[in-house]
């Protein structure tokens, strides 16, 4: 969401891409829509972009995006327009604006969003779900949450009472920044409070001074206990999917704390508790329609819908990394063999069917999918029912996606899976700028005055953040 005449700073809900919520459904046993042949509505998109990115790379599909700021949406329509994506749709309005004109949209999303609105708005988010929501379509919805945001709420409020006096918004983000400042030097060191003061003030020490706007100083944050979401969804006729994020916090819990929640038989239940171990404060949450779910498909007709990839790496065969960093330890034989055969293919994906046909018996098929599919739940592997168009190798005349090159010198660039990569160094923004398809690897070493060594390094680096079309 949007002020009215504020901006928020550039964010990309990669958690919400259409391909990313219908591999999660597929894990669920629910047949979610064709990612690259969908309609995709976001509710309080900004400068839509998100849709931008999603737009860029789905080309077949809709995307529709309504904000409250009328700046943000001339800003996001200009870039759709000088980019030629013509595929977005973005106008300013509130959510009521939505109606039956606008027809049936098979994913809907919110990122940051329902935590922000007034109890009127949260209730309009979820009746334009159950109206607009086709009959197997997912909705995504962000939200603060109960634990953790307790904490958070706390330094909110001693910041707003800070800011209380002062009007204008750089004043106000100002002054919240100079208390935490001054609320480090603790008296009582090492105290849980500071501690998560610390925390706290280092993320906003790089935080764009809008986001604390809207997120710190804002007059609304509301917070959900898990199960009071759950009940608002069942009130209007939907009911828990997934959580979005690739995360698998049961497998972080020590050894007793895992015993205790395995214990809870009630899934919904189980997420709460969970909550509750965890001290979560933020949640990005799956919804559908309630009784379009059916019971899980077998975990190897799971595996075989899906292409696979992940930059598998190890030192000793048992404990393997995967993606963003994520590891798995596995005494298998099996899973080591196809977890090097997925390094060694990376960044190029393999069919789930071509990485099951290694398992020589019907038992040993099983064992492998469960491990493919735990990894993909926990965020270790990728996996796609539409892969993105990014190169495995940098070809004679490698290229960049128009929307990336656009976004140099922005937070962020659009990887082809439309996931926010932050370029470090200047030579990389250069590089990029570079690479719209015209110039010869010789000519890329000779403009960055780099040997051809240097080049090479350099572009399979962007092959790895998959920044290169493959085309």
């Amino acid at each position: 969401m949007a002020h009215p005449t504020t901006v928020y700073p550039p964010f990309l809900a990669s958690a919400a891409h259409p391909d990313r919520m219908a591999v999660r459904a597929h894990l669920r046993g629910f047949s979610a829509p064709p990612p690259d042949r969908c309609r995709v509505l976001e509710l309080g998109c900004a400068a839509g972009w998100s849709l931008l990115a999603f737009g860029s790379t789905l080309p077949g599909s809709e995307f529709v995006g309504i904000d409250l700021s009328e700046a943000a949406i001339a800003q996001g329509q200009e870039w759709a327009n000088r980019l030629g994506i013509s595929n977005v749709h973005l106008r300013a309005g509130d959510a009521t604006d939505i109606g039956e004109a606008d027809g049936q949209f098979d994913y809907i999303f919110a990122h940051g969003f329902l935590s922000w609105v007034p109890e009127p708005m949260r209730v309009r988010v979820f009746e334009i779900i159950r109206d607009r929501l086709a009959p197997n379509g997912v909705a995504y919805l962000s939200y603060n949450t109960f634990p953790g945001g307790h904490l958070r709420e706390m330094v909110r409020g001693v910041m707003r009472f800070h800011t209380r006096n002062f009007t204008a918004d750089a004043d106000r983000i100002s002054q919240a920044r100079g208390l935490l400042g001054a609320l480090l030097e603790p008296p009582v060191p090492e105290s849980s409070y500071h501690n998560y003061l610390a925390r706290l003030a280092e993320r906003l020490e790089t935080a764009p001074p809008e986001q604390i706007l809207f997120d710190e100083l804002a007059d609304e944050n509301f917070h959900f206990y898990f199960h009071e979401f759950v009940g608002m969804a069942a009130h209007f006729g939907l009911e828990f999917l997934a959580e979005a994020e690739l995360v698998d916090f049961t497998a972080m819990l020590p050894p007793k704390a895992r015993a205790t929640l395995s214990r809870v038989g009630d899934r919904l239940a189980r997420e709460q508790y969970l909550d509750f171990f965890i001290g979560r404060a933020f949640r990005q949450t799956m919804i559908c329609r309630a009784g379009q779910q059916q019971p899980a498909a077998d975990q190897v007709e799971m595996v075989r819908g899906l292409r696979i990839a992940a930059p598998m790496a190890s030192e000793d065969g048992q404990r393997w990394t995967g993606a963003c960093g994520s590891s798995v330890d596995t005494s298998n034989a099996l899973a080591q063999t196809i977890f090097a055969r997925l390094g060694a293919a990376w960044p190029r994906m393999l069919s789930g069917q071509e990485l099951l046909t290694a398992a020589p018996s019907p038992k040993e098929v099983r064992i492998l999918a469960n491990i493919l599919v735990q990894c993909i739940e926990s965020g270790i592997v990728r996996a796609h029912i539409v892969p993105p168009a990014a190169a495995s190798q940098a070809g004679e005349r490698p290229r960049a996606s128009t929307l990336s090159r656009a976004q140099i010198g922005e937070r962020f660039v659009s990887s082809l899976s439309c996931e926010a990569i932050e370029l470090s160094t200047e030579s990389d923004k250069k590089l990029l700028d570079l690479l719209d398809g015209s110039l010869t690897r010789a000519e890329l070493a000779e403009r960055m005055a780099m040997s051809l060594e240097e080049l090479d390094a350099a572009l399979r680096n962007f092959v790895r953040l998959e920044l290169l079309e493959n085309k």
